[in-house]
Parts: structure tokens; sequence; C-alpha cells
């Protein structure tokens, strides 16, 4: 699906375990839920620049870690 909204430059995936990703977003999504939401995200996954897990990540941290990795200049399309 991202693919066909939007031709990226860059593709970063933000990565979050079933528990982390679930209390953040106050989701009641059962293990079996969140594993097909996987399967379906798992070719943005094999694509992505950069894959972080955030699990143990602020959101500062997490955009400090996307920062740089933009400014390295650590992708190619």
């Amino acid at each position: 699906m991202w693919q066909m909204l939007t031709k990226p430059n860059l593709l970063i995936f933000l990565q979050a375990s079933h528990p982390v990703g679930g209390a953040r977003r106050n989701m009641s999504w059962t293990l079996v839920e969140w594993e097909e939401q996987q399967r379906r995200l798992a070719h943005a996954h094999a694509h992505s620049d950069l894959i972080l897990d955030t699990d143990q990540m602020s959101i500062e941290q997490v955009l400090e870690a996307v920062i740089l990795f933009i400014g390295r200049g650590n992708f190619q399309k």
C-alpha cells in the first residue's frame, strides 16, 4: 500500500512489540491481530531504509535517530 499511495524517497519503519504498541496507542489488539498487521507490513519492512525498534525509545530518541540517519545520507533512492 505504501507504494500505491506515494513513492517515498525514504522509508522508515517504526517497530513496536505487541505489548508496547498496544499500551502506547491504547489499542486492544489481540496478539493474532498484531501478527496479522505485521504480516501486512512485511513488504514495507523489507524495503525500509531504516528500521527502528522503538520499544525502549522515547519520542525524542526516535526523532534523534531519524535525524541522524538522514543527516548521514545513509539511503539511496
